[in-house]
């Protein structure tokens, strides 16, 4: 939920034909709970969430019902 609350319309979410989410994020910064003055610089930050869909749809709906959201194409 935390995760899910921050900033996501910033990070770029890209899934890949397995069902697997990658989420890219910029910079720490979107995580508050960071001491901000012991930055000394912005990193990234890579997450995969890797689940075993029965298919890419099924994917889909468990992440939608998970919080995320997804453009339509």
């Amino acid at each position: 939920d935390c995760l899910l609350s921050r900033g996501l319309g910033d990070v770029y979410k890209r899934q890949d034909q397995g069902g697997n989410l990658n989420l890219g994020f910029t910079e720490q910064l979107v995580f508050p709970e960071l001491d901000f003055d012991k930055i000394d610089r912005l990193r990234g930050l890579q997450v995969t969430i890797v689940v075993k869909p029965q298919n890419r749809d099924f994917a889909i709906k468990l992440y939608e019902r998970l919080g995320f959201k997804f453009a339509t194409e």
